[in-house]
């Protein structure tokens, strides 16, 4: 068997390759070390700590009302007139909705027609008594009757009082569920009603986030449905932390009064250390 010299061409192109492989071994080395080069991806895509604070902090969050109620019928019966409509801005006090109250004031009345002959009877007999014509038990017996009939009064009166809805506080009529002419029940839901003068932020942020966030801490919450930053601050941070997520709750304060925020928005607020 005749063996055949190796080429030069061969040997360079032996060399060529074993260059390229140690330069493909050394790469992520020579990145970690950190000497300008680009280098290996921090593991789950995580920015370098300078990166982080350039970019700022950014996390998800909600606009909610701090002031909300679901406003129900305190008694059973049909509803006359509800003036509002959803979408509507009321003013605290404003009438929401009228019960037909006909039957307790029917029954008002009676117990008023009532009350005035207790009240004769008992002039009539303490008149008796001074006349030695009647005894005074049976002038105590007429007052009792009185007092029967006035409390009896005075509960109907509590009922008329409730023939007549008013908001409790200005808001906004978020979802309307009744309509005039509608039979209710006691307790059924009439509207949702939110007060949007005075809406929170609410965020979950990293627990680790907590060596450095104070309340008062200033942000910005670029809403998605305007597509405009709104300044915050931290009003109050959650009481405890998420130990398997390591998270922890906030709830941020709108800076002003913003008309144009409602409650359920969204959007991505950014912080920055030291704020």
């Amino acid at each position: 068997m005749t063996l055949r010299p190796i080429s030069a061409g061969f040997c360079r192109a032996a060399a060529s390759l074993s260059l390229v492989a140690a330069l493909l071994l050394a790469g992520p080395a020579m990145g970690q070390a950190g000497d300008g080069l680009p280098g290996k991806p921090l593991p789950g895509g995580m920015l370098a700590a300078a990166e982080v604070q350039a970019a700022g902090l950014m996390v998800r969050a909600q606009l909610r009302a701090r002031t909300f109620a679901t406003i129900a019928a305190p008694l059973p019966g049909l509803i006359s007139r509800m003036p509002v409509r959803e979408g509507e801005r009321l003013a605290q006090g404003a009438l929401i909705a009228v019960m037909d109250c006909s039957s307790q004031q029917a029954g008002k009345k009676v117990v008023e027609a009532r009350l005035a002959g207790v009240r004769t009877k008992v002039q009539v007999n303490e008149r008796l008594t001074q006349l030695s014509l009647s005894s005074l038990l049976e002038v105590e017996l007429a007052k009792a009757e009185e007092g029967q009939a006035l409390a009896e009064l005075a509960a109907i009166d509590v009922t008329l009082r409730k023939c007549e809805i008013r908001a409790p506080f200005a808001g906004i009529v978020a979802e309307q569920q009744a309509r005039a002419h509608q039979f209710v029940r006691e307790g059924d839901p009439l509207l949702e009603l939110f007060d949007t003068s005075n809406l929170e932020i609410e965020l979950i942020v990293p627990s680790r986030w907590l060596e450095w966030l104070r309340v008062g801490a200033a942000f910005s919450v670029t809403v998605d449905e305007l597509g405009r930053p709104v300044n915050a601050v931290v009003d109050r941070i959650g009481g405890r932390v998420d130990p398997v997520s390591q998270t922890i709750r906030l709830l941020g304060r709108v800076n002003g009064e913003q008309k144009d925020l409602l409650p359920g928005m969204s959007g991505q607020a950014q912080f920055r250390r030291g704020n």
